[in-house]
């Protein structure tokens, strides 16, 4: 009897082309933030995270399976001495990218072996992980108007973006999340799968009872108008 690698029913056959690695390394991260919205992040958490796991790629100049703890040694040394970041701010980016990569071995380890020859393994570790004394502080939240610029500035920069589709897909998810959450109580959501993507789910509002949006709900009006246009 031998052991198999356990890889996900959706993972493709195999990696050829650089665009094929850009493409698995985008899902992996697309994956991530999907996770957190199913965990009732906010979505000013979801685009922290978003933004500094892209830091870190960035940062790192080559696939995020490559990167070991010496490579976030440096990053997070960067963005003490050289960015000059406050500690908290540092310490956020630590934790956001601890929690990527415990996502990574726990649910995708057997297909990034697979399909790059890596083995994952925590690149924060105790040994460059920030102390946690400013952890469990509250957190006020942004003002509307402040959610409002910032996916107004996330949506203007989708056109800029190297894959539109994945990139408009996680902006319709955060932005149909925000929404939801000035709506009324009254209003349940329905999960829409579109085809050819494993993880491509979005969650719009749908009053009990009935097809339409509550009238509540302008801004996913605009926004359902945006994505159709």
């Amino acid at each position: 009897m031998t052991l198999a690698v356990v890889r996900s029913i959706g993972a493709p056959p195999r990696l050829e082309t650089a665009q094929e690695y850009e493409d698995f390394e985008q899902e992996l991260v697309d994956q991530f933030l999907l996770a957190g919205l199913g965990a009732g992040l906010a979505d000013t958490s979801i685009e922290e995270d978003r933004r500094a796991v892209f830091e870190f790629v960035r940062f790192l100049g080559r696939p995020v399976w490559t990167a070991g703890p010496e490579d976030a040694d440096r990053f997070l040394t960067d963005q003490r001495k050289v960015r000059k970041l406050g500690h908290g701010t540092v310490q956020r980016k630590a934790w956001t990218l601890a929690q990527f990569f415990d996502f990574l071995i726990v649910r995708y380890q057997g297909d990034v072996h697979a399909l790059t020859g890596h083995v994952l393994v925590q690149r924060i570790d105790d040994f460059n992980r920030p102390a946690k004394n400013e952890y469990g502080t509250p957190r006020i939240p942004p003002a509307e108007a402040e959610v409002d610029q910032l996916f107004a500035g996330w949506r203007e920069s989708l056109g800029q973006a190297r894959k539109f589709l994945p990139a408009a897909r996680d902006y319709m998810v955060a932005r149909s999340r925000s929404i939801r959450s000035q709506a009324s109580a009254g209003t349940s959501w329905a999960a829409i799968t579109s085809t050819g993507s494993s993880s491509s789910t979005a969650m719009v509002p749908r009053t009990r009872g009935s097809g339409s949006f509550p009238p509540e709900v302008g801004g996913m009006r605009s926004a359902l108008a945006w994505a159709g246009a």
